[in-house]
């Protein structure tokens, strides 16, 4: 070539072509493009090294942000204001009042939801006729010295912080509304004897042996009876009674036609039970019945009574009492089965022990000098 110049490759990217229409022949002349990448060009270096650096930055910069404490120390941080509470309280009817204003709650779950500022509240619960209860909360938890109950129970929305606890004392009564409330729920219990609430014993026991190892076992006594039951008492069994009649030569009151039949089951053979019940193995959790697996009317009742005494007496037949059962017998297949109960004194038996226990215990009534009583003795024979 004579007036062009192709020259070899550089580091840069200078190309230089003088005349390509007068280049030798018809053979045409490529232009050489240089090899190396055109950013790592020595020109180019400086650039790329500053925007590599900035990219790089700029990535950590995300990373640390992104990590919450990081980020917490740029950003102004925001106080929480209003704290939640759940409130566990009895009764369940009352009403709360804070620094003397009345709280709605914001759900009827069983642990209301309410929410206080922070600061020092008075809380005041008012449950009539139970006297009112008050306490002093710093809000939040932890903040201060406040002498609110706050039971070790693990919130269960979001937001809760504690729980307040205003539990029921019967020392909130007066002595008259004591004594009434434990009447009341004494004839509850004697009118509710089977069913819900004996079940609900049982799986009370069940629940603690599953959860903390506690082997138990549950006994359902069918009317037992024997020496040293409080006749006078209003609970006390109606053999008790019927035995101080005859001592006492009165008509035994019978609620209704005495047709009904009950299980009645010695003492005796109740402890016997007890006994196998604590060494049987393979038995926690377990319910068993505890009778003798037959029946007697309480007419058969007063005849018997009669045999034993050498007495006739007439009973005396009053209206029959709502909720009475008819007829009750226990089914013991399952005792003997994995106990190894069997009843050892029969009905007509333990009726005339009981009998004799009571007719020795008055005599010795008798015989004790005015003032001093015998603990379970009927009282003395009338004249």
């Amino acid at each position: 070539m004579r007036n062009s110049e192709l020259e070899g490759p550089q580091d840069d990217l200078d190309v230089e072509i003088t005349d390509l229409d007068k280049a030798d022949g018809d053979r045409p002349v490529a232009a050489r493009l240089p090899e190396k990448p055109v950013l790592l060009l020595r020109k180019h270096r400086g650039l790329v090294t500053v925007a590599t650096t900035g990219l790089v930055v700029l990535a950590l910069l995300l990373i640390l942000f992104s990590i919450a404490p990081i980020r917490q120390l740029f950003t102004p941080a925001v106080q929480q204001t209003t704290f939640y509470y759940r409130l566990d309280a009895n009764p369940p009817w009352g009403h709360l009042s804070v620094d003397g204003r009345a709280v709605r709650m914001t759900s009827a779950e069983v642990y209301p939801l309410f929410s206080l500022t922070r600061g020092k509240h008075t809380l005041l619960w008012r449950a009539d006729p139970f006297a009112p209860k008050q306490c002093v909360v710093m809000v939040p938890v932890g903040s201060g010295i406040d002498n609110c109950k706050h039971p070790q129970v693990p919130p269960d929305s979001g937001g809760t912080d504690s729980y307040i606890s205003f539990p029921v004392d019967l020392n909130m009564l007066s002595t008259a509304q004591r004594a009434a409330l434990l009447q009341t729920t004494q004839a509850a219990f004697d009118s509710q004897q089977s069913s819900e609430m004996v079940r609900t014993g049982e799986l009370y026991a069940q629940t603690f042996g599953r959860c903390y190892g506690l082997e138990n076992v549950s006994l359902r006594y069918f009317n037992i009876f024997g020496p040293r039951q409080e006749p006078t008492s209003p609970y006390s069994g109606v053999l008790a009674k019927f035995c101080t009649a005859f001592l006492e030569d009165t008509q035994p009151v019978i609620f209704g036609d005495g047709e009904q039949t009950r299980d009645f089951t010695y003492v005796d053979n109740a402890v016997q039970a007890n006994l196998l019940a604590c060494e049987a193995p393979n038995v926690s959790g377990k319910v068993f019945n505890v009778g003798v697996g037959g029946r007697f009317s309480l007419n058969q009742t007063v005849t018997l009574l009669s045999n034993i005494s050498g007495k006739k007496l007439e009973p005396k037949y009053e209206p029959a009492r709502d909720g009475d059962i008819r007829d009750s017998q226990a089914d013991i297949s399952q005792a003997r089965e994995f106990l190894g109960y069997e009843p050892s004194v029969a009905f007509d038996e333990g009726l005339r022990r009981t009998f004799e226990w009571y007719r020795v215990t008055q005599e010795k009534a008798r015989a004790t000098p005015t003032g001093v009583t015998t603990p379970g003795a009927p009282a003395p024979a009338k004249p």
